[in-house]
This record gives structure tokens, sequence and C-alpha cells, in this order.
């Protein structure tokens, strides 16, 4: 197995606002797409890379409770003041973890607990460009 996780989805009941909400965070665009007659917003992602969707349809429903999926971000810190001025709230602060990178956890405006990572490489980068 190449990777543990091949696709995600964060539930939703407006797809519209959920997607401002993370186009905003993370600087990027989603795509709006309906699949099997369910409306999507798509994370953008490079050649290989895993994504996933917002997504609103029984019978996942937003909340706090479940498992926590971790999107990645070029810097932690960067993506925790967005998610405040975008209306969401921060669960945990960013956090260093050796050989893992920086993580903290957010909670959107579905009340859906997301993670946040910059991994480790990223880390490492940045320390040798700021010497």
């Amino acid at each position: 197995m190449k990777h543990a996780i091949t696709w995600f989805e964060i539930p939703t009941n407006d797809i519209e606002r959920a997607a401002r909400f993370y186009e905003s965070v993370f600087e990027t665009n989603l795509w709006r797409e309906t699949v099997a007659g369910v409306p999507h917003a798509i994370f953008s992602v490079e050649d290989g890379g895993i994504t996933g969707a917002l997504v609103s349809r029984a019978p996942t429903q937003p909340g706090s409770l479940g498992a926590v999926v971790y999107l990645a971000c070029v810097s932690v810190d960067s993506a925790l003041e967005r998610v405040r001025g975008a209306g969401g709230d921060v669960v945990m602060p960013a956090t260093i973890l050796d050989n893992i990178g920086v993580i903290a956890a957010i909670r959107d405006l579905d009340q859906n607990t997301i993670g946040l990572h910059a991994p480790i490489h990223r880390l490492r980068h940045e320390a040798q460009t700021s010497a």
C-alpha cells in the first residue's frame, strides 16, 4: 500500500460556506462538482497527491466527534491566523513533533475538528533559509 489514505470527505451542511472557509484558510481554490447526485467541493493537489472533498449527504454529519483528517499546509502558524479570520476556532495550537513536523487542530464552521500539518522537511528548509 503506497498511502494509507486515498480519499477523504469532510461533512458540511452548507457546501459553499464551507468551501469559502477552506479556500481562505489554505489560500487555494476548491472545484465544485456533482458526483452521483451529491455536490462536492474538491481540494486541488499536485500529481500523485491525495485529495478529498467537502460533501453534504447522509449518513455523514458535521461535528466535533469522530476521526480527524490532517491537511497539509506550508505554514501552520499562518494557516491558524487565517482560520481565525475566516470564523473558525483553534482547538490545539501549533505544536512541534520531532521527526513529524508541526501540527495543530482547528474547528471549522460546521464544528468539524480538522488537523493542520507542515511536514518536518519544510521545517528544515525554513530553518536553513532563515539562517
